[in-house]
């Protein structure tokens, strides 16, 4: 599953039926508004019209929804932050944005060893076959 495919499962899961703190679903438009994202930014997310999400769409769908940005670009973990995990200050508004491109990098980085290593499982399984 594609970073598009993730994100429009988490908007749909948030607006149909999660109401997460104190987001009430209803909608796209009214999501939004309430996490204070262009809602042609919001819809070009969803409909995979941008690849590439920006640190601060993420940082406020981490902060106000709590949920698992390593979840969101790699499809690993739950969705959604268990409580010891929620975020209890804006520790990624500290961070410069040289330390969120390296986050953001490092993270596309890890993705592509796991694909990498994925494919090499499974030639060695396909030679083991033979």
């Amino acid at each position: 599953m594609s970073i598009n495919n993730r994100f429009k499962s988490l908007i749909d899961h948030v607006v149909t039926k999660q109401g997460a703190k104190g987001i009430k679903g209803g909608n796209r438009k009214k999501l939004a508004e309430q996490l204070d994202i262009p809602y042609s930014t919001l819809q070009n997310y969803y409909h995979g019209k941008r690849a590439n999400i920006e640190i601060d769409a993420l940082r406020k769908l981490y902060i106000h929804l709590s949920i698992n940005i390593n979840w969101l670009l790699t499809g690993e973990g739950d969705m959604f932050l268990n409580e010891e995990q929620k975020p209890q200050d804006d520790v990624l508004a500290q961070l410069t944005i040289e330390q969120r491109q390296e986050i953001l990098a490092r993270t596309q980085e890890m993705r592509l060893l796991n694909n990498m290593k994925q494919r090499l499982e499974d030639v060695e399984k396909r030679l083991d076959d033979k």
